[in-house]
């Protein structure tokens, strides 16, 4: 975390890890035709704990108030080359705009519009070439004009992969570059060469860009809406230090950010409402209150005392605790519930560096009894087991035939394991920090593969900075929970960020957790990605190439298809589930002052 680490997945919950939404695909971009995307649904089975409605004190238009937000722990990134997680994704919109806008009405089939734009993009005849006007009269939080240059300029920052780690990846992947021996570009970004220019972006006038990619791009429209896209005054750039006050193009504005305690967005006066159909901002202020233990936000927010009438969170399910659950079918409280469906499902990946024989890890996989851990994750209202590692509202969704009995196979996974030599007998497995319920999984993975002769150690990582740690050379774990939330609906938005290659296709991509790589097929991932294919063929190939990486390779195990079930003050009004970033919509929220 779909987007959101993004993909996209980073944030987490009590009941799990939230999703590098949304993590960046080092592979490609995403491929069928974007027309009629999938009606947003359960990543998995349906869950009998849904008691909420899609959409709760609904209706709701009037400005003004502030909406305190509770979460656990900081932003990994607010720069927008870097935003590429649920929670700071759900924030970044009402900072910046982009080029296009997935609407995400909970309970409602996503939809790709125009945002800077003035329209949809306009494509060539074989959808290499897009263009798009900008909308005219835009303009930053001091005043000044947005123009092309500054979307080109965004554009251009992710192309500086030795100071942007975390970002979305799709545009020096797929835009029309010379790369070198090993498949990466030789453009580097503004900072290594300034006077260099990025050709495959063009903007022959300030209200005109047009993007060149290497190969068909028929989801271009949705590509667009990540935040590579949103634009960048070159003249306020401040390299990392743009986390801390990207200029806003949105309807709110920094006003003061102090990292790790509190973030305060107020209204940008430079942001014209009638230029911007997809924001309704009807909050004065958003106020992020930061260091608060998961208990406290759960506590606080079933209490809906005082000023915690006008909070909600976007620490991913409230930070529901188990203990709480029974409070939620309360009268009092279940007006003020709400519950999801997300794009959204956690695995675990296994390290295929370090864990390099295939049968081991499928032997892993079956002795993990993953309704134990369905359990550990809270139960059903949170979510339930899956058949894939994408949710089923992915177009072209199939079930893989994994093999494994819900409760685990202690007996299978030791038959496997019998007469192997040489894989390592103890594994280091990754837990979130400040996250309970990630520690119960691990407890449940370490009692499981007891079972089986394996010894798994916790390792404790700080909640923000999981994602980043995940992807550390060298690898810091052997295997961990990880998720991933699509960035639109297709396989093409998710296969190549978890399964897929770097650009050189001779190395796992930065958010392919698995660090799985075989040069005689990843590379098929890239090229299946920007296919010419019909979108039936095209789905009906990623799904034949993953599921049998799945089920031959083992490189991760589904193990939770998210709900997201949350709780708000009773002052907030219009609260679902986005299914953009499986977290309470920002955006929606309207508050009573």
């Amino acid at each position: 975390m779909n987007r959101r680490p993004l993909i996209a997945i980073a944030v987490a919950t009590s009941a799990a890890l939230v999703l590098a939404a949304c993590s960046s695909s080092k592979g490609s971009g995403n491929k069928g035709s974007g027309t009629n995307p999938p009606q947003s649904g359960s990543s998995g089975p349906s869950s009998s704990g849904n008691l909420g409605d899609p959409i709760i004190n609904g209706g709701y238009n009037q400005k003004g108030g502030t909406v305190n937000v509770l979460v656990q722990a900081d932003f990994e990134h607010l720069d927008p080359a870097q935003n590429y997680v649920t929670n700071s994704g759900d924030v970044g919109r009402l900072i910046y705009r982009t080029l296009t806008f997935i609407k995400d009405t909970p309970g409602e089939t996503p939809e790709i519009k125009p945002d800077l734009a003035e329209g949809l993009g306009t494509p060539n005849a074989d959808k290499t070439v897009w263009t798009w006007k900008l909308r005219k009269g835009l303009k930053y939080e001091d005043g000044t004009p947005i123009t092309s240059k500054d979307v080109k300029y965004g554009i251009e920052r992710t192309f500086a992969q030795d100071v942007y780690k975390d970002g979305a990846t799709y545009m020096p992947d797929t835009l029309k570059v010379s790369r070198d021996s090993e498949g990466a570009p030789t453009y580097r970004g503004p900072y290594k060469d300034p006077t260099k220019d990025l050709t495959a972006v063009q903007t022959p006038d300030d209200n005109t860009i047009t993007l060149n990619f290497s190969g068909p791009q028929p989801d271009a429209d949705w590509m667009m809406s990540l935040f590579y896209s949103a634009p960048v005054p070159k003249a306020k750039d401040t390299k990392q230090d743009y986390d801390l006050h990207p200029v806003s193009s949105g309807p709110y504005k920094i006003q003061t950010y102090t990292k790790g305690r509190q973030l305060t967005l107020v209204r940008n006066t430079n942001w014209d409402a009638a230029s911007d159909p997809n924001r309704p901002a009807l909050p004065e202020k958003f106020v992020f209150q930061m260091g608060i233990a998961p208990a406290t936000v759960s506590q606080r927010l079933i209490a809906n005392q005082g000023a915690d009438q006008s909070a909600m969170s976007i620490d991913n399910s409230s930070d529901i605790q188990a203990g709480d659950i029974a409070k939620l079918r309360q009268a009092s409280v279940k007006s003020r519930f709400v519950n999801g469906a997300t794009p959204c499902v956690f695995y675990d990946f296994f390290n295929t560096q370090t864990i390099k024989d295939a049968d081991v890890r499928h032997a892993i996989a079956l002795a993990i009894n993953r309704q134990a851990v369905i359990t550990a994750m809270n139960g059903p209202l949170f979510g339930s087991t899956p058949d894939n590692y994408f949710s089923t509202s992915t177009r072209g969704y199939a079930a893989a035939d994994l093999g494994l009995k819900p409760t685990g196979d202690t007996a299978a996974a030791q038959a496997l394991l019998q007469g192997k030599t040489g894989y390592p007998k103890t594994l280091t497995y990754a837990v979130s920090a400040g996250r309970p319920v990630q520690h119960a999984v691990g407890v449940q993975v370490q009692s499981d593969l007891k079972k089986i002769g394996i010894t798994v150690n916790l390792k404790s990582i700080p909640t923000d900075s999981f994602y980043k740690t995940l992807r550390a050379v060298p690898a810091q774990a052997d295997m961990g929970l990880a998720g991933w939330c699509w960035d639109w609906p297709t396989l093409g938005s998710i296969v190549p960020p978890v399964l897929g290659p770097d650009s050189s296709g001779k190395s796992w991509n930065t958010n392919n957790f698995s660090r799985w790589v075989d040069p005689s097929v990843s590379p098929d991932i890239t090229k299946l990605a920007s296919s010419t294919d019909s979108p039936a063929d095209v789905d009906k190939q990623f799904i034949e190439i993953s599921n049998k990486i799945l089920t031959t390779q083992w490189p991760l195990l589904p193990l939770q298809a998210s709900l997201n079930p949350a709780v708000v003050g009773s002052k907030i009004h219009n609260a679902g589930i986005s299914s953009i970033y499986a977290l309470p919509d920002l955006n929606t929220i309207g508050v009573e002052p």
